[in-house]
């Protein structure tokens, strides 16, 4: 009682009379008011049982909603109206939200809109003619969620007839998002058995006119159109005794037609026959643009690079049921297949067209025996041929009728063949200014179950070369050999020549499968003497070995690398860069970014940055990596006023997350060599750059000096810290003030120290001798030294010195005064750190043995 009084209070029921009379042979109710909740239903009506029916005239009002019938209807005979007009069906929905028991797809949904309906009927139930009409101008309905809302507009239904002839016409359009269907269809039909009653009865339906328009921004801009090319006709024969129930639909022909640029492909099928366990069905598609493809597939297949105007005629014939006949392909008619690849910097597309000749897909049967066929012929992607042939499995459904499957227990039995003459025309597929060539070829057989498959065969590739010019990198003379053993990939031979006779060789083997599911490689690596970059400015010989083995998500690295040969020449600082206001624009006016901006800065995304945002990093995968590289005897480095070799042995280890950075460990030393700095050449004398974990951030500790044979005072530069920090002084030995270091580093010499004279002089040197971007004007002549100086300190005795380093002890210098007619050649040849041997030509002439002893 309880419960119904929470109910009753819930509807707000207000009032309830009724009013009425039994006859005996009728139920007469002459008056019913009932009001709750805002609604009211007022009305008559009778009720007669022997004549199975009864009259009545209603009026319903609810929010948003007016009801109104009246009419009467027996088993034989009866005709009246009923009319519905929905003003405001947002109200309506909230109306009904209040109501008790209501699902929450009602609750939390919204609608809102408008309709009406006008019915009429005559006839007895058992036999009615109606005319029905329905007109819904707009309908919206918002499911609970962050689902899209449905919308119908200008909806317009009309039913005409009755049991035995009907006629349908529905017209409107759909709306979901931006996704919209307008539908127009007319039909007409009823039941070809009319005595016989409704569960038992046959019946027959015409599809006069069938017109679907589809615009959906996914499959690209503009209009999509199904549309049949004539009636068809479709026949529901009951189940009667023995004999089951069947549905047969005629023959017929739809046209499919896509936007700018129009196309047309047709369906076209054979009469269709089902019934319960069998089905037969036959037709052909015609003119099936691959275009179609790309719309419907989105992103996947332009960013595979896929694209072309290949066009496929397809057709099928199966026949299932106890007997299993099954027969479907797709053949290429016309056209070609286009790859693209597109730099995500430039904007730039390269295309290479296959020069298709043979593409076709098929399937047939043969009893339980499926096989399945490929053929792929093209003059630039090369030949496929394809065979696999399994067993599907019959067995009997809770009906009786024979369900067909393919088990995981289904034997395989293929074979699979691949040839590429001419894999240069895959390179538009390698990285940007990657260039690739050779011939590829495979013989692959495929056996075991589909649960379990078991691969066998070979791959192999011969004259294998690869290119990129930018990166210095070039490979040839490859070859590849490998084979396919069940579920594991073993790599007898892979090998590469540098570029050269001399040009060293790669060699590597490995195998790689699955095992319980989870991935396992393991790969040796070794190299010998191989030319791994011929870049004039970046020129490397490396020799050495590598393994690394993958066990599910962990990667191992180990390897001893040695450096036989480099060469490395760096960028000098006046390399020419872009202006700020420069853009670059490629192809279709895609802008980028400069090779120096930041990118966060950056107002402007690349294309591929737009198309395709970055996805996070999987730090399940692991690396533990152990790689030792010496630099051998032959390192040289030169640029940026570095001329020297490097030494030394370094380690790359890592272990963590596969996107985490390595650690490097390990000491560079310098052995010999200069570095020019405050326009001269300096002696390297101790060059230590040490790395204790951080790739970026080494250690310094460098000492680079001013070779001066006419005196014992030492004078250079010195850097330490590390490379984000360095610090960089002035070093002198015997100590000096950093005023007197740079004279006795620019000049050779003391200051003079004469007061106005000595910084003229000192301001002429620093003119004269330093130049802007960092050449001095001795070093536009090829000379080391060009310096002014004074004897006693005055300019009558000024003279000027040109000095020019022959080797890395022998000096020689040329003293010319300016107010006199005499000069002095000197030439020094260091023999050891103390001793060394001068030699003097011009007004006085002498061979000195000089002894140099420091001391502080």
């Amino acid at each position: 009682m309880a419960r119904q009084r929470s109910a009753l209070q819930a509807i707000a029921l207000r009032e309830l009379t009724a009013t009425g009379l039994w006859t005996g042979q009728r139920l007469e109710l002459h008056a019913l008011s009932v009001t709750a909740a805002d609604a009211k239903l007022q009305g008559s009506g009778q009720f007669d049982p022997q004549r199975r029916g009864g009259a009545a005239k209603l009026d319903l009002s609810l929010p948003g909603v007016r009801l109104t019938a009246h009419g009467d209807l027996y088993e034989r005979t009866g005709q009246g109206q009923l009319n519905a007009t929905v003003s405001d069906l947002a109200r309506t929905q909230t109306w009904l939200a209040r109501l008790p028991g209501m699902p929450t797809a009602v609750v939390d949904a919204r609608a809102q809109g408008q309709a009406d309906l006008a019915l009429t009927w005559r006839g007895g139930w058992a036999l009615p003619t109606v005319d029905a009409q329905l007109k819904a101008p707009t309908l919206t309905w918002q499911p609970p969620g962050d689902a899209q809302a449905l919308g119908v507009r200008q909806l317009q239904l009309a039913l005409q007839g009755g049991l035995d002839q009907a006629t349908l016409s529905l017209s409107g359009q759909a709306l979901q998002g931006e996704r919209s269907a307008q539908l127009d269809l007319h039909a007409q039909g009823g039941r070809s058995t009319p005595q016989a009653p409704l569960a038992h009865a046959n019946w027959r339906l015409q599809l006069n006119r069938l017109a679907i328009d589809l615009r959906d921004p996914q499959l690209g801009a503009g209009r999509w159109r199904a549309q049949l090319a004539q009636p068809v006709n479709g026949e529901w024969r009951a189940a009667q005794g023995r004999q089951t129930a069947a549905l047969t639909v005629a023959s017929g022909e739809l046209s499919l037609t896509s936007p700018e640029p129009a196309r047309t492909a047709r369906v076209l099928w054979d009469p269709v026959r089902w019934q319960p366990g069998q089905l037969s069905t036959a037709g052909r598609i015609v003119g099936l643009p691959m275009a179609w493809a790309e719309a419907v597939a989105g992103d996947a297949m332009r960013q595979a690079g896929v694209s072309g105007d290949v066009v496929f005629n397809g057709q099928w014939n199966a026949q299932l049921g106890q007997q299993l006949k099954l027969e479907a392909s797709l053949t290429r008619t016309q056209g070609d297949l286009t790859v693209i690849r597109k730099d995500a910097a430039t904007g730039i597309e390269s295309r290479i067209a296959a020069g298709l000749r043979e593409a076709r897909l098929g399937l047939r049967n043969d009893g339980e025996r499926v096989n399945a066929q490929l053929r792929w012929d093209s003059a630039q992607l090369g030949t496929a041929t394809g065979d696999l042939a399994t067993r599907l499995a019959a067995s009997r459904g809770a009906d009786g009728q024979t369900q067909w499957t393919l088990p995981d227990t289904a034997p395989l039995d293929g074979q699979l063949k691949l040839q590429l003459p001419r894999v240069n025309a895959w390179s538009i597929l390698a990285p940007p200014g990657w260039r690739l060539h050779g011939s590829v070829n495979a013989d692959v057989k495929i056996a075991g179950t589909l649960g379990a498959p078991l691969v066998t065969g070979n791959l192999g590739a011969d004259d294998l070369a690869m290119r990129s010019v930018v990166d210095g990198l070039e490979f040839g003379r490859g070859r590849l050999r490998a084979r396919l053993a069940g579920q594991k990939l073993l790599l007898d031979e892979f090998s590469l020549r540098g570029a050269g006779d001399q040009g060293g060789r790669l060699l590597a083997t490995g195998e790689a499968g699955l095992v319980d599911g989870a991935p396992q490689a393991s790969l040796a690596i070794q190299l010998q003497r191989l030319r791994a970059s011929i870049r004039a400015d970046r020129q490397v010989t490396v020799s050495g070995q590598v393994d690394a083995s993958l066990n599910g998500k962990l990667t191992r690295v180990t390897g001893q690398l040695g450096v036989d040969h480099a060469l490395i020449l760096l960028p000098e600082d006046s390399a020419p860069t872009l202006g700020s206001d420069v853009v670059v624009r490629g192809a279709k006016d895609i802008a980028t970014r400069r090779r120096d901006e930041p990118l966060g800065n950056s107002n402007m995304a690349t294309a591929a940055a737009s198309e395709s945002p970055a996805k996070p990093a999987n730090t399940d995968l692991q690396v533990q990596a152990d790689v030792k590289l010496n630099l051998g005897d032959d390192f040289r480095l030169r640029g940026m006023g570095i001329d020297t070799k490097l030494k030394g042995e370094l380690t790359l280890a890592a272990n963590g997350p596969l996107t985490a950075m390595p650690r490097l460990t390990g000491d560079v030393r310098t052995e010999g060599g200069t570095f020019k700095a405050y326009n001269q050449n300096l002696t390297i004398q101790r060059g230590l750059i040490r790395f204790s974990g951080a790739i970026d951030n080494p250690t310094l500790d460098i000492r680079a000096l001013r070779p001066n044979y006419a005196s014992e005072q030492r004078v250079g530069v010195q850097v330490q810290g590390t490379a984000l920090l360095p610090v960089v002084t002035l070093y002198s030995n015997p100590s000096l003030s950093d005023t007197e270091a740079l004279a006795w580093l620019l000049l050779g010499r003391a200051a003079p120290d004469t007061g106005a004279e000595a910084a003229m002089l000192q301001s002429a040197a620093m003119a004269v001798l330093g130049g802007k971007s960092g050449t001095s004007l001795a070093s536009r002549f090829g000379l080391d030294e060009l310096s002014f100086g004074s004897g006693n300190g005055s300019t009558s005795d000024a003279s000027v010195t040109l000095g020019k380093r022959l080797s890395d002890n022998l000096y020689a210098s040329y003293e010319r005064s300016l107010s006199g007619v005499t000069g002095t050649l000197m030439i020094y040849l260091e023999l050891s750190r103390r001793w060394t041997v001068r030699g003097q030509a011009g007004e006085d002439s002498a061979i000195d043995l000089l002894f140099r002893l420091s001391y502080d």
